[in-house]
């Protein structure tokens, strides 16, 4: 990679890394000897490792920056491969033989039915995970490791058939209630918590092919042919196949009842409109933008007070900056919004993403975690950024779920989580506290700050509940299962 170039196009930033080169800021030795003291270590080709000592804040910061043209490159990672579901990054990075790791977007707890998932579109392998939950921002990074994405991403997502060229919008994926106008898609990755919904005219689709980039270079596509269709009050089970679904007596199920018919074939494809992206992982706010500062000084949050951060960027020469800020304790208090995008400018960054942050914030580096999480132990999260070698080894099965002694459990658990699919499935176990709900910098926080954002939108549903949680005025135990 010789260089990058910034480009305007459809809401997002885009970073060509094979364009020509473009001065970037560096480390000067003055502040290299000042606020700054920076030590260095290789930790595999075109991966570094900086931990610096912020003498100002205080602050103890640590710095991931890779060159992804040599044999590493990243991944986004779902905990334990589904939702709803909470791992720590380190198991997510030992089990999927990474080289580092750090935690990836906000996540609403498993405890309800319509979280426990990543809050933004979130993709994995050419697998779509999540539609978004609310407005939020995306990075991504190509394939062939020539373009990154930063800034918001336009999701679709649609289904084809094949006989008729007839093509739905679908709406929602892996999101839970299903809503009258709407389609919604469930698919295996939804667990027990995310599955087709009752009273509902649905098909199943069962996979002809494995999902692939189309050769328009922008939607993700895969085939399937319809096996069942009915509506019903019992929900439709997935049994290896995705579920397109719709309420019964609204406009979107009667088209599923009159239009899908077993045996047919049928195209469904997703995209977030940008160009050759098959993973993404989402975050918010933005840090930097084409150089500029984006975040936002603010006092009617705690969001934007000092706190523990995570962040992802690009610097002018395409290297890919994983950093993480320790906070909440004397040697390392933290840093607002500014001061994590000056950091990010500092470091040599033309465009920047805050992730989950607070208790969140986790490094792991061949084998440990480097940094300190601010609470007792590593928090568990709902995904992660990791790097790894461009052709990893087959990934081991997930980790079992940690015992409910070690996770907080919030109460019984229903029928409901029994089994996968009603199948032979081990019990699923409820995988973590309210700690992300009530964290400055985490979930909850990020929804206080949206929200005096825009004071006359309204966050329904868990969103809703979620808020509430966080600013005192529901207990956790709103959100244990019913």
């Amino acid at each position: 990679m010789r260089g990058s170039r910034i480009i305007a196009a459809g809401g997002a930033l885009l970073l060509s890394l094979t364009a020509a080169a473009v001065t970037a800021p560096s480390v000067t030795p003055v502040e290299a000897a000042g606020r700054y003291r920076v030590r260095a270590q290789r930790v595999g080709p075109g991966l570094r490792l900086l931990r610096i000592k912020d003498t100002r804040g205080p602050n103890r910061i640590r710095v991931l920056k890779l060159d992804p043209s040599n044999s590493l490159t990243l991944h986004m990672e779902l905990a334990n491969d589904k939702i709803p579901d909470h791992e720590p990054t380190s198991s997510m990075a030992s089990r999927n033989r990474a080289i580092a790791a750090i935690n990836g977007d906000y996540t609403l707890l498993p405890s309800d039915p319509a979280k426990g998932r990543p809050v933004h579109t979130f993709a994995q392998s050419t697998e779509l995970i999540t539609s978004p939950l609310l407005w939020g921002r995306n990075f991504a990074l190509t394939p062939d490791e020539e373009t990154v994405y930063i800034g918001h991403p336009k999701f679709r997502a649609s289904l084809t058939q094949q006989e008729t060229g007839e093509v739905w919008n679908i709406d929602a994926w892996n999101k839970v209630p299903a809503r009258y106008g709407e389609f919604s898609m469930y698919t295996m990755a939804g667990g027990y918590n995310h599955k087709p919904p009752r009273n509902a005219c649905a098909t199943r689709l069962l996979p002809l092919s494995s999902p692939a980039l189309h050769d328009d270079q922008v939607n993700v596509v895969q085939t399937f042919a319809v096996d069942v269709t009915r509506c019903a009050s019992p929900r439709l089970r997935r049994r290896g196949g995705v579920v397109l679904a719709a309420p019964i007596d609204s406009k979107q199920g009667n088209m599923i009842k009159a239009g899908m018919t077993p045996g047919e074939a049928v195209t469904v494809a997703w995209t977030t409109g940008w160009a050759r992206v098959t993973e993404t992982i989402g975050g918010n706010p933005t840090l930097l933008e084409n150089g500029v500062i984006t975040a936002e000084n603010c006092t009617d949050s705690y969001f934007c007070k000092r706190n523990p951060r995570t962040g992802i960027g690009i610097n002018g020469r395409g290297r890919i900056l994983l950093v993480t800020v320790d906070g909440r304790r004397k040697r390392s208090i933290g840093m607002k919004p500014v001061g994590f995008a000056k950091l990010f400018r500092w470091l040599g960054a033309t465009s920047a993403l805050n992730l989950d942050g607070g208790g969140s914030t986790t490094m792991w580096v061949r084998g440990r975690v480097v940094n300190v999480p601010s609470g007792s132990s590593e928090r568990a999260v709902g995904s992660s950024v990791l790097v790894v070698p461009d052709r990893p080894e087959p990934v081991p099965t997930p980790t079992p779920s940690p015992s409910p002694s070690e996770t907080g459990i919030l109460g019984p658990l229903g029928p409901e989580a029994l089994s996968l699919d009603g199948g032979t499935g081990a019990l699923e176990s409820e995988r973590t506290s309210c700690a992300a709900l009530r964290d400055p910098a985490s979930t909850g926080g990020l929804l206080d700050y949206l929200d005096k954002r825009r004071p006359n939108r309204s966050f329904r549903g868990a969103l809703g509940r979620a808020l509430a949680v966080f600013r005192g005025q529901l207990p956790c135990r709103t959100f244990a299962p019913r």
